[in-house]
């Protein structure tokens, strides 16, 4: 039996990823040059976590849906992402936010 995630659940368990992983939309009024560079590393950390967090809801909803959390992290990522992950940051946030994703949905 497949996950049904609507739409709408989808948005609201990212929306949740974001202030998670720290990089949910802050307020613009008033913003210092220092926040809106911050806001700027947050905007590209931000699409990061969506673009994972498609991949995930892509492979869940799926006819064949992972049946464990490791199984959805290398769909998500990849065998040989698993194995960058030592080496490059980015690949650590994948695994990170395909955990929480998972964690999230199944616990």
């Amino acid at each position: 039996m497949t996950a049904a995630f609507t739409l709408m659940d989808q948005q609201n368990i990212e929306a949740r990823l974001w202030i998670a992983e720290d990089c949910h939309p802050l307020s613009a009024t008033g913003m210092s040059k220092k926040t809106r560079r911050q806001e700027r590393e947050r905007a590209a950390k931000r699409a990061k976590v969506s673009a994972i967090s498609d991949k995930f809801f892509y492979a869940v909803n799926s006819e064949s849906p992972p049946q464990s959390r490791d199984e959805a992290i290398r769909i998500v990522i990849g065998t040989l992402g698993m194995l960058l992950s030592y080496v490059f940051p980015q690949f650590a946030l994948a695994i990170r936010v395909a955990g929480w994703l998972w964690d999230f949905t199944h616990g």
